[in-house]
């Protein structure tokens, strides 16, 4: 993404290698929406890169904590990772703005 492009801003949804459960249901796919100012702020109230993680991708997906905590840690970092990045301006390819 080149300086000042604005990224898709539209739900990308990631199909998982592994489904979870989430509100009493076998999930196969999240669809993770766009980032607000109000999630990146949720991730302020907790301690541990791990857990502002967690708390982002429920925020994010609408589904438990729990939940993303069964993601698996292929999915979580090569699925569901690049796609907030690229929400917030990051390039896939080096992480960096």
């Amino acid at each position: 993404m080149q300086p000042n492009e604005i990224p898709n801003m539209e739900p990308v949804t990631v199909e998982l290698s592994q489904p979870i459960q989430a509100h009493g249901e076998t999930i196969h796919q999240l669809t993770i929406h766009p980032p607000k100012v109000k999630h990146l702020k949720m991730m302020d109230a907790v301690k541990g890169d791990t857990q502002k993680t967690i708390v982002l991708v429920s925020a994010l997906a609408n589904i438990p904590q729990s939940s993303v905590e069964e993601v698996t840690g292929f999915d979580m970092a090569q699925k569901i990772a690049p796609v907030i990045s690229n929400f917030l301006g990051a390039s896939q390819e080096t992480g960096e703005n």
